[in-house]
Parts: structure tokens; C-alpha cells; sequence
């Protein structure tokens, strides 16, 4: 058991960065597009992600692989939604392809690692 839990910080440091670093990067979009408006659907979405990341970050650690999980999951779908919307208008949207890439390698590794920890 020690083994284990000795084990489990470096995912654990490198989950709360990524977390971090996506919450930080989508409000920082939100300035960058010009999207901080109430007319912008996807402010509400957004806000509440980066609300869930920075939240399941500052759980320890038992807790915070199946918040990361959830709010990385919430964070598929909001940002697949505003990739897809973005090429629809015939554009690409960076930082939503970003937030959309990260947060499914960060749900992929997350699943993985609860997979292998409930054995």
C-alpha cells in the first residue's frame, strides 16, 4: 500500500497542471477572442469547466482522480461542441482544438489509471 501511494504523485502533480494550465488557457481565450461576452454561448460552459478543473485540482489526491475525470470529460464535450461550431463557420479555432485534445488525452489517461487502480 505504500508502494501505491508513493506512486501516485507524479500523476497526480502532472493532472493538476494539466488542470491548471487548461482552466488558465480557456479564460485566457476568452480575452484573446474577444469572447468575455454575454452574447457568447459558450462563456457559461467554459466558466463552468475551468470551475470544475481548478476545483478537482485542489482535492487530494483519492478525490481528485475521479473529479479530474468528470470535469476533463465536461471538458471533451464543451470544447468538441466549440471545435465543431468553429469549423462550421469555416474557421479553426485553436484554443478550443487545444482545450478539446487536452481534454481528451487527460480523460484517456485518467481512465486508464482508475482502470489499473481498482484491480
Amino acid at each position: 500500500m505504500q508502494n501505491e501511494r508513493r506512486s501516485d504523485w507524479l500523476p497526480a502533480v502532472l493532472l493538476r497542471i494539466v488542470a491548471v494550465g487548461t482552466a488558465a488557457g480557456t479564460v485566457a481565450f476568452l480575452f484573446v477572442g474577444d469572447n468575455w461576452r454575454a452574447t457568447n454561448i459558450f462563456l457559461v460552459p467554459d466558466l463552468i469547466v475551468c470551475a470544475v478543473l481548478i476545483a478537482g485540482s485542489l482535492l487530494p489526491s483519492p478525490r481528485m482522480f475521479p473529479a479530474l475525470l468528470l470535469a476533463f470529460g465536461m471538458g471533451v464535450g464543451v470544447f468538441a461542441t466549440a471545435t465543431a461550431d468553429y469549423l462550421v463557420q469555416g474557421r479553426f479555432g485553436i484554443g478550443a482544438a487545444i482545450g478539446l485534445l487536452t481534454s481528451l488525452v487527460a480523460s484517456l489517461i485518467l481512465i486508464r489509471y482508475l482502470w489499473r487502480s481498482a484491480r
